[in-house]
């Protein structure tokens, strides 16, 4: 059975090559997309996905901030991937009040995602 994944990062060509990454990975299954939180948030809630996959600065609306995903989707209890261009002591910070289980440096996820998100399921 395959790990599903939902997809959270306001680019389009973000969002595109990471699904042209795990597309590859029989073993992972893309279940829904989303360009903001509140999307993301009621996306997770449909399709209840085993992996999140949320850009750190992904646009929150009515107040909503990062620190709150962790709350927001955890009836759900997906593993939470952050992922950022900028991999400094902020943005670690800040994953880690999501409730990421890792941070990911976007400019490596070629490599780095699959692994990932598989090794993820295999240690739990």
């Amino acid at each position: 059975m395959a790990v599903t994944v939902l997809l959270a990062d306001e680019r389009e060509i973000i969002r595109r090559s990471i699904r042209r990454f795990l597309e590859v990975e029989s073993r992972i299954r893309i279940v829904a997309e989303a360009e903001s939180f509140q999307f993301g948030v009621e996306r997770a809630r449909t399709h209840q996905p085993q992996v999140v996959l949320i850009d750190l600065h992904l646009p929150f609306r009515n107040r909503v901030t990062a620190r709150d995903v962790k709350s927001h989707l955890a009836d759900l209890r997906p593993r939470l991937f952050a992922i950022s261009f900028s991999i400094d002591e902020e943005s670690k910070v800040l994953a880690e009040s999501c409730g990421a289980c890792r941070l990911l440096d976007k400019t490596l996820l070629a490599h780095q995602l699959i692994p990932a998100i598989l090794g993820s399921f295999v240690s739990a």
